[in-house]
């Protein structure tokens, strides 16, 4: 099982490197349910206060019954998908520019797990090669990224800890910079670290990079909480220190996260609504006789709610707010946009609905209509 969830994982994220110019988020916003068999989307316009299909197919894609992903066709782009005894062995990616022509070939050791990956162009010439490398347990230990040439760009190792769950991921990232009248190689380094609960859950994970070329040193971190039934309650990331003066002027230093989601669940444990939150503090540090968190406050504000009947979705309502007033201190935040998307008896949005808010008033921006078949 571990073996095949490696590959399941390598599969999807190459495909999704790969299809990056194709854009997919239109098909897989919010997750698929059921056994879908093709996606079809068009656009939708306004026509004198009516919102009808152009019938323009903007995107389509296609699915077998296991959900393994088939073709996806973007305007004049299509990717087509092989599988071999369940493996994906070959991606094609064509276009009406001869030049934009790709594939990838995935090869597998004995044990069925992806042992290389090759990129071609158009030309049939060889672009770049990904090699993997295991442990005892089937969990990937090393992943290496060359040139044709044989040249390192890309070098990700993993550590695991007893029970099998990464807990450090370092990649390095090599490559040649024209500075000063001469080549410099430079090289990037990220280093993750993860750390879990008693329950086996993701409870913290660090990430700290830098370059060799000017040393440039950043960190990223996010914090996740859990409710008592174990489920996802929030994650607080962007850590931010800042440091206040209060009335005595004795400094104190408080970390702040700078953006945090936050997860409700209904009576049946299915997420009804997730809110996503961006802070801003104002002048951190600078004569501040407060808590910043409370001198300021919430900036920008994304919230989703999820509606049922009888156990099955059947809307989604996304609201973006924004600050009112950047220049004062004022929290005052008010909606600026909303997306209505409709559901089939699936769960899966069927239509896509874009409107802008300007003094409590909404005013269509932007549809998409989705055609969705499913194996019986």
């Amino acid at each position: 099982m571990k073996k095949i969830i490696i590959c399941f994982v390598l599969w999807i994220c190459t495909i999704s490197a790969f299809a990056d110019e194709n854009d997919t988020t239109q098909f897989t916003e919010f997750g698929f349910k059921g056994k879908v068999k093709n996606v079809t989307c068009f656009y939708s316009k306004d026509s004198f206060g009516d919102i009808v299909r152009t019938f323009d197919t903007a995107y389509s894609i296609s699915f077998d019954e296991t959900g393994k992903l088939l073709e996806t066709n973007h305007r004049d782009k299509q990717m087509l998908c092989l599988y071999e005894q369940g493996k994906l062995i070959y991606i094609t990616k064509s276009s009406n520019v001869y030049y934009d022509n790709d594939s990838i070939i995935f090869q597998y050791n004995d044990l069925d797990l992806l042992e290389k990956i090759e990129k071609w162009n158009y030309q049939s010439e060889l672009r770049e090669i990904t090699k993997y490398k295991y442990n005892a347990s089937n969990h990937i230990t090393e992943k290496n990224e060359y040139k044709a040439d044989g040249t390192l760009t890309y070098r990700t190792i993993y550590n695991y800890n007893a029970k099998g769950q990464v807990e450090r991921e370092q990649r390095l990232h090599y490559y040649d910079y024209w500075g000063d009248g001469k080549t410099i190689q430079v090289r990037y380094e990220y280093d993750s670290s993860f750390v879990y609960g008693a329950s086996g859950k993701i409870i913290r994970d660090s990430c700290n990079y830098q370059d060799s070329y000017n040393k440039i040193i950043r960190q990223v971190a996010h914090k996740y909480s859990y409710d008592e039934n174990g489920r996802l309650k929030k994650v607080d990331y962007e850590f931010y220190t800042n440091n206040w003066w209060p009335e005595k002027g004795v400094k104190k230093t408080q970390i702040l996260p700078k953006r945090k989601t936050e997860y409700s669940y209904n009576a049946s444990g299915s997420v009804s609504v997730v809110k996503e939150f961006k802070y801003d503090y104002l002048f951190p540090g600078l004569l501040n006789l407060k808590e910043p968190d409370k001198l300021n406050g919430v900036y920008k504000t994304k919230e989703t709610n999820f509606l049922y009947n009888n156990g099955k979705r059947i809307q989604i309502i996304v609201t973006f707010y924004d600050r009112v007033d950047y220049l004062s201190k004022s929290l005052e935040i008010k909606p600026t946009e909303k997306v209505l998307y409709n559901c089939d008896m699936y769960g899966n949005w069927t239509e896509k609905r874009v409107f802008v808010i300007k003094d409590g008033l909404e005013f269509f921006k932007i549809g998409i209509d989705r055609e969705i078949t499913y194996f019986e």
